[in-house]
């Protein structure tokens, strides 16, 4: 009698995991931190319970706090990446927005680095 295999993921599933998706996750993870600091930053900013000093404009709360709460959303799904073709794209759309920054650009740029790797695309494909 013979044994009926499925395998859905084909070769993909016999890649091993690639280190640097644990680093990527990490990277995700602090990213998530920082931008729900900057929206509670924002959100106090917009209520007035932080004022600033006089000349500077006082609206800039309500934009913290949107722009950190969707970015702070699209870095939370980087944590639970699943594994799939569009997520490594994702991933490099995420390591390409936060080069951006240039606090953070020395770490985007080490990961970016491993993640074109041949093993890292595999793994995704």
């Amino acid at each position: 009698m013979s044994q009926i295999h499925f395998d859905l993921w084909g070769d993909a599933a016999r890649i091993p995991r690639p280190k640097v998706l644990r680093w990527f996750k990490a990277f995700c993870s602090l990213m998530v931190l920082w931008h729900v600091t900057v929206a509670a930053f924002g959100a106090a900013l917009a209520t007035g319970r932080i004022t600033l000093p006089e000349g500077k404009v006082q609206h800039n709360g309500e934009l913290y706090l949107t722009a950190a709460a969707i970015l702070a959303g699209l870095f939370l799904i980087g944590v639970f990446i699943p594994r799939r073709k569009w997520s490594w794209f994702f991933g490099l759309f995420l390591l390409v927005l936060t080069m951006t920054n240039p606090c953070c650009l020395p770490a985007a740029v080490v990961i970016l680095i491993f993640w074109f790797k041949p093993n890292c695309r595999a793994y995704f494909a």
